[in-house]
């Protein structure tokens, strides 16, 4: 889910982008294409999780990549992400109750740290949610940065029905998981994700395309790459 130059500011970009794949982790790849649809705007994004020495989805929008990095709980502990288009190339990385957040947002620099409390930092939803999913809570709290602003909230996700969709051609139970912010302000925003229940892959999001008020954005799951 996402809440959102010059030739020297792409220079910049590709060798970061190079940089977060210096030393290949093996062991297994999961790629995956998706349709995100934002009013008439329609793009294509691969989303790519790999598995091995650590555990890491990289997401691709056009120009804009992604990397999430997650421990053994599907939390994460260091996110980055690169926008040429907005001269953003930023790290964030988890130590402790304490988010630091390092690089360049918008042409400015950023060298700031966000304290929080035990909550997981759950950056890239549709996939810290896999435990979630198969799990048999149903509710949970967690963390984020909005890509937007780079600023923390805490929001809530709460399990709701389950449907039985064709997933890739295939007939599949799939769980819907809404989130949303916490007490008095859930009337305010919400979106909601579906997710294959069997193994918690990400089926589907529609929802707001940021604060209270954006246009909304529906993505889809198209193909296995």
């Amino acid at each position: 889910m996402k809440m959102r130059s010059t030739p020297m500011v792409c220079m910049m970009a590709v060798g970061l982008w190079l940089s977060l794949y210096t030393g290949v982790i093996g062991f297994g790849v999961e790629r995956y294409q998706y349709l995100q649809c934002v009013e008439s705007d329609r793009t294509d994004v691969e989303w790519r999780l790999e598995t091995g020495g650590q555990t890491r989805l990289v997401y691709v929008e056009k120009e804009e990549k992604s990397v999430t990095t997650i421990d053994a709980d599907f939390a994460t502990i260091c996110w980055e992400t690169v926008r040429p288009e907005e001269n953003t190339k930023v790290r964030a990385e988890r130590k402790g109750n304490v988010i630091r957040l390092t690089g360049t947002f918008q042409g400015k620099t950023v060298n700031r740290e966000f304290p929080i409390d035990d909550k997981p930092w759950y950056q890239a939803t549709t996939l810290c949610f896999r435990p979630f999913v198969t799990s048999g809570d149903e509710k949970l709290e967690f963390w984020i940065l909005r890509p937007s602003t780079l600023e923390p909230h805490r929001l809530v996700a709460r399990k709701k029905g389950v449907d039985r969709w064709p997933v890739l051609g295939e007939p599949a139970e799939v769980q819907q998981v809404r989130i949303g912010l916490p007490g008095m302000l859930a009337p305010l925003w919400s979106g909601d994700y579906w997710f294959r229940k069997t193994d918690g892959v990400f089926v589907k999001y529609e929802g707001p395309n940021g604060p209270p008020g954006s246009p909304t954005v529906v993505v889809d799951l198209v193909r296995v790459l």
